[in-house]
């Protein structure tokens, strides 16, 4: 990916992108370019992407999504969404669900821990349903395991999204996707992605 060919995007190291165009539409253009060619959900090292608003967060949750819909795995396929109050979790969870095609309203699920979402079938999938956990109240990891998460994970038809997932961390398989979010001002965000094996 030369800067030249696609200036709105700079491939400073190995695994790192920063957006730093100020056009969206152009920004929003080049994602599903950056995913198809790093081919994520393979990729060994980790991957940065600026966000320079809530909007492209989203999007880079949609994009997310489509991605991981068309793969396949043995379990279930996890993702550990990590972050400070407000850094865009929930934002990105929300573009995520829209990326799957989920129509329903997406909350963060703070009060009632778990919200299960079912995956329209457009195109044939492994993935049936999606599962948002919010894990901020927990006040310990038995908790997480009386809602069933540990069979939760091992369902090969479930795409789980984990909020504050350091809560839980040993109840989370090791092969597992990582998301941070960090702030960078009051709306860009660095989006630290990361497969764990």
């Amino acid at each position: 990916m030369g800067k030249d060919r696609f200036p709105g995007a700079l491939l400073r190291a190995p695994g790192t992108i920063f957006l730093f165009d100020e056009t969206e539409d152009l920004y929003l253009l080049l994602l599903p370019y950056i995913f198809n060619t790093l081919n994520l959900i393979h990729y060994k090292n980790h991957m940065n992407i600026l966000s320079k608003n809530p909007k492209m967060t989203a999007s880079i949750g949609g994009y997310l999504a489509k991605e991981i819909l068309g793969s396949s795995r043995k379990n279930a396929f996890v993702i550990a969404l990590h972050g400070d109050l407000g850094s865009g979790k929930t934002t990105f969870t929300k573009g995520f669900m829209k990326g799957l095609s989920i129509r329903e309203r997406v909350q963060s699920p703070t009060f009632v821990l778990m919200k299960r979402f079912l995956i329209p079938q457009k195109k044939k999938s492994q993935f049936l349903r999606a599962i948002h956990i919010d894990c901020y109240r927990l006040k310990n990891q038995r908790s997480a395991e009386k809602i069933g998460i540990k069979d939760d994970c091992k369902n090969s038809e479930n795409i789980i999204l984990i909020e504050w997932a350091e809560r839980i961390q040993k109840l989370i398989p090791k092969d597992h996707l990582s998301i941070s979010f960090d702030h960078v001002s009051k709306n860009e965000r660095k989006i630290t992605i990361q497969k764990n094996i």
